[in-house]
């Protein structure tokens, strides 16, 4: 976190609908120093781009696609 100076990030991770963990790191701004939460609103920013290559890569397994 420090070396890519991000200020603060959840993490859950989730198999087969079932939490299996969750953890919060660092703060939900470098100024304010709020604490990261579960309701803490994250920006998608560049990161929606992994979510939709995800499901083009299952429309793709679904239907067979070249």
């Amino acid at each position: 976190m420090r070396e890519g100076e991000i200020a603060g990030m959840f993490i859950d991770v989730v198999k087969n609908g079932r939490v299996l963990y969750q953890k919060s790191f660092g703060f939900a701004g470098l100024i304010a120093h709020k604490p990261i939460t579960q309701q803490t609103c994250f920006e998608l920013g560049s990161v929606s781009k992994v979510f939709v290559a995800d499901l083009i890569y299952q429309l793709h397994q679904k239907n067979n696609w070249i």
